[in-house]
């Protein structure tokens, strides 16, 4: 079985996905530019035919700001909001159309968990036997990886 983790944001370079394949214990990662990018991989041969995919949708949280700061950061925080909600929702509405709502699992940043550092994304994989051709990975990756290792 492959499951794939998506960690969209709207930042230019900061769509993580992992993909863990459980029938060989190896995780692959990909870094996306946006979400149209992103699409176009999901809908292209190069991505697996069937899949479960396991999303960080931060429009489940239903915040859209908090109200530290001056005006102009209040709005700017308001508006980076915002746009991860609307580009979470469509990265699950893609994964959706590709592999069907019951692959598909929605998990809110809140309840995705503390950050992995390095050293203990490092830990886990070896714990779990798990081999990726990358040495060093960012943040990105470790999120990612984290939703493709959750059972559903």
């Amino acid at each position: 079985m492959i499951r794939i983790g998506v960690d969209p944001a709207f930042r230019i370079g900061g769509f993580g996905v992992a993909i863990f394949d459980n029938s060989d214990r190896t995780m692959r990662f990909l870094d996306f530019a946006d979400l149209i990018e992103f699409y176009d991989w999901l809908m292209s041969e190069e991505s697996p035919e069937f899949a479960k995919c396991v999303i960080e949708n931060s429009n489940l949280q239903n915040c859209t700001f908090d109200k530290r700061g001056t005006k102009a950061i209040i709005s700017r925080k308001s508006r980076n909001v915002g746009a991860n909600q609307a580009v979470s929702q469509l990265t699950v509405i893609a994964c959706v159309k590709k592999y069907g709502k019951r692959n598909v699992v929605e998990i809110s940043p809140r309840n995705k968990g503390v950050k992995w550092s390095e050293k203990t994304f490092q830990a886990i994989m070896k714990s779990m036997k798990i081999t990726s051709e990358k040495k060093r990975h960012n943040q990105d990756d470790r999120d990612a990886a984290n939703l493709s290792l959750r059972k559903f």
